[in-house]
């Protein structure tokens, strides 16, 4: 089995509103996190392409089930998508807290094909912006949460996130 991929995109040099952007952490435009991905044995029959939101925890079950491996271990974040899509994904992003000297998360984001629910960290709280990706594509115009597609269901799966990172790992707390 032959696997390419990359793990994101770049905005280099955009010109966005008269601002030049050079970056790829906390922003999930389709430029940033529409990456190739492909799968290549002769054991798999024919061709598909599909518009899948997938993560990086989801290559190795994805891996398993192509290659018809069982027993994944209980536990993995991740999904093989081979067989059903997910309906959006989650990225995360941490800074060096200068205060007390170690990394704490700074924005986590839920995304799908058209929207994006992203908390950020200030103050040791949750602040929580929508962005509606079909009008707004660069990010500039921040939403209420309510007003997106599936926005609060994508908060509560961003919640859910957040909740088990910091039951994982404490630098994954919001400080």
């Amino acid at each position: 089995l032959v696997v390419l991929t990359a793990d994101h995109g770049e905005a280099i040099a955009d010109r966005v509103d008269d601002e030049w952007r050079f970056e790829h952490s906390d922003s999930v435009r389709p430029e940033l996190v529409h990456i190739p991905l492909v799968f290549y044995s002769p054991r798999l029959v024919g061709e598909r392409v599909d518009d899948c939101i997938i993560q990086n925890v989801d290559w190795m079950p994805t891996i398993a089930g192509l290659l018809g491996v069982s027993g994944v271990p209980a536990g993995i974040d991740g999904a093989d998508v081979s067989q059903q899509c997910r309906p959006w994904a989650v990225s995360a992003t941490y800074a060096w807290n200068f205060e007390t000297k170690e990394n704490a998360m700074d924005t986590a984001v839920v995304y799908n094909n058209s929207s994006a629910v992203r908390a950020t960290c200030r103050n040791g709280a949750y602040r929580y912006t929508g962005y509606d990706h079909l009008t707004d594509p660069t990010e500039l115009a921040p939403l209420a949460v309510e007003a997106l597609p599936h926005g609060p269901a994508m908060q509560r799966h961003l919640d859910e996130y957040l909740q088990r990172a910091a039951d994982t790992w404490v630098g994954a707390s919001c400080r």
